[in-house]
């Protein structure tokens, strides 16, 4: 036998909440709901275990109730983490009464928090209406930012903190993946972070900023004018984590321009790994072969992703491999391989 909905959860203190939801859920009118309750007690033998694998892989919709004991069964564990690896709609439901410093900080996000049976079924239901409209709006789960938060919040919830931050990892994709159909349907350009060495590299930088400028549609980040930077630089290093911090919430995409000097910047290592932590697409660019204001060029310096221990990220040279024309589909790919 097939099923829409699995509900998951743990039978000495979530049993109530189950059954009063499976009997809410089999009477929404149109919709003739079949509802499996994943509960352990059922385990006989090999014959259950098999129709409870069938309605796992047959269901849509996998719920879970977390209770006080739910982080501690080993069947909740199970399920839900067969439910994650089948791609399955998770839906985490979290008693009030739990503390939520019981189940992570990050946990709070995409969670159903209720306070009695009733109030559990009404939104659940109300949260499977929600579902219906994405899905019919054509939102398939590789592209929906809040199933993978769910994700992450159920695993953090029960302790798997770092299966949590994962999920968390697969929003932020997801999230890229919807911002370039957006920018492809409305020929948007995208909002790039320009990292480099300033008092060396400021006049070549300004070069390949101004290059990207040109084009339409296009905005730089990471540019800031003399009497701004002194005024940050001022209030010391934590203003300028603040400074760079906001500036980059705001982008998509790294491009770090390597001089002779870059990779021994704290500022520009810093930038890489807020970058890195943000999934932006990152790339470095060599433009020691730029001319600086006394039309003097400069001696290539080291990678500084290698530096700091990061492998794969493709480097350029803006002079030999023809930045002016290439700068775009060079940000572009690095987008897609975040």
């Amino acid at each position: 036998m097939s099923y829409d909905i699995f509900i998951c959860y743990e039978s000495t203190t979530g049993s109530s909440f189950a059954k009063n939801m499976k009997n809410a859920l089999e009477k929404r009118r149109g919709y003739n709901h079949k509802v499996f309750l994943g509960d352990e007690t059922l385990v006989v033998g090999d014959v259950w275990r098999n129709e409870i694998d069938s309605a796992l892989n047959s269901c849509k919709y996998f719920i879970v109730i977390i209770t006080a004991l739910a982080r501690y069964s080993d069947w909740v564990i199970e399920e839900y983490k067969k439910a994650i690896e089948l791609k399955k709609r998770v839906i985490p439901c979290r008693d009030y009464n739990i503390s939520i410093n019981d189940t992570n900080e990050l946990a709070i996000f995409s969670q159903i928090t209720f306070s009695n049976q009733s109030d559990l079924a009404n939104q659940v239901i109300i949260e499977l209406l929600r579902i219906e409209l994405k899905e019919e709006a054509g939102r398939s789960i590789e592209k929906d930012v809040e199933e993978f938060q769910k994700r992450g919040s159920l695993l953090s919830s029960l302790g798997k903190y770092e299966d949590g931050k994962k999920e968390y990892q697969k929003a932020v994709k997801a999230f890229l993946s919807l911002e370039d159909d957006y920018y492809e349907r409305h020929n948007i350009g995208r909002r790039v972070f320009f990292s480099f060495h300033y008092e060396r590299d400021i006049w070549r930088a300004n070069q390949v900023r101004n290059s990207w400028l040109t084009k339409s549609n296009r905005e730089a980040a990471g540019f800031w004018g003399a009497a701004e930077r002194e005024e940050v630089k001022k209030k010391g290093n934590s203003s300028i984590k603040h400074w760079l911090n906001k500036v980059l919430n705001s982008t998509s995409v790294t491009v770090t321009l390597i001089g002779n000097k870059t990779s021994e910047r704290k500022f520009v290592q810093y930038e890489i790994k807020e970058s890195l932590k943000r999934s932006n697409g990152l790339i470095g660019i060599y433009i020691h072969n730029l001319k600086d204001q006394n039309g003097k060029t400069d001696i290539k310096g080291s990678d500084p992703f290698v530096k700091l221990g990061y492998t794969g990220i493709k480097t350029y040279d803006w002079v030999n491999n023809n930045g002016y024309e290439n700068l775009g589909d060079w940000i572009e790919a690095a987008c897609k391989r975040a």
